[in-house]
């Protein structure tokens, strides 16, 4: 019987290691989930930086203006047409 519980304190002592090591790689893995979410924030924050400098250059002064009070009210009001 000796023997038994040895063995199941070695699996008890074991499994118990093996959740702490689960608990840390959980937390590794959600910290570089994150940093990889900030990564594809910056890049689709370029994307429309770019977007707002082209769009003039392919639409008539007119159009340009409208689109401009169309985005300047909803984003965070960035002018690229003069009038």
């Amino acid at each position: 019987m000796e023997t038994y519980t040895e063995a199941v304190n070695k699996c008890i002592k074991s499994a118990t290691t093996f959740m702490e090591h689960a608990h840390a790689f959980d937390e590794a893995k959600r910290g570089y989930e994150l940093s990889q979410k900030e990564i594809q924030l910056i890049r689709v924050r370029k994307e429309i930086d770019a977007l707002k400098l082209v769009l003039p250059l392919l639409v008539e002064e007119e159009d340009a203006c409208q689109i401009e009070d169309t985005l300047s009210s909803g984003l965070d009001g960035t002018l690229f047409c003069v009038r």
